[in-house]
């Protein structure tokens, strides 16, 4: 019987799951922030607020970005080389297995 207080791995089948929830929530906080941007009440802000709003959404933007970089899978070959055949199909099998 498993406790019910062990702590759940940080990676399943590959995916490192605090990075995931990181990503959800920043998508999350940049998709409420946009919507807020283009809301009628964001024109009613002061110049000055405006600019803090969109410094601080594009921050946001940024974190995102970055996190989308790590989620993406890294090749572990040169980018010049050529793969055919068998070769290109295993890297094809193993980058969609995920």
């Amino acid at each position: 019987m498993a406790c019910l207080m062990e702590p759940k791995p940080a990676v399943a089948d590959g995916v490192d799951l605090e990075l995931e929830a990181e990503y959800a929530r920043a998508l999350a906080i940049v998709l409420a922030m946009n919507r807020w941007i283009q809301a009628a009440e964001f024109a009613l802000l002061s110049e000055g607020e405006q600019e803090r709003v969109l410094a601080d959404y594009d921050a946001q933007l940024r974190h995102l970005l970055e996190l989308a970089a790590l989620r993406r899978p890294q090749a572990l070959r040169a980018r010049e080389e050529r793969l055919t055949g068998t070769e290109l199909l295993g890297q094809i099998v193993e980058l969609f297995a995920a």
